[in-house]
């Protein structure tokens, strides 16, 4: 009995999980699309509320108490919600 050549094997393989690999890595991509998104929104949504807080008039602040607080929302491929607050006429 003769054994079969493993000749091409790697290639094989390497044709299956290639798919697999470039998958994960494209989810991994878009996780980090996502978070520097979300923290661009952050960062905006708190530099208005500052601003609102230092009384300059910005339409999406809303009085909560002694804060004024500023949520924004982005839709891409998920919908990101950041709520930021300031405490009013400065820090």
């Amino acid at each position: 009995m003769e054994l079969r050549s493993e000749r091409g094997t790697v290639t094989a393989e390497l044709a299956i999980s290639l798919p697999a690999v470039l998958l994960m890595l494209s989810f991994a991509i878009q996780a980090l699309a996502v978070q520097v998104d979300r923290i661009t929104l952050a960062a905006t949504a708190g530099q208005l509320a500052r601003a609102a807080a230092r009384g300059e008039q910005i339409p999406e602040a809303k009085t909560e108490g002694n804060l004024v607080c500023v949520e924004k929302t982005q839709t891409t491929f998920f919908t990101i919600k950041e709520k930021q607050c300031a405490r009013r006429l400065g820090l």
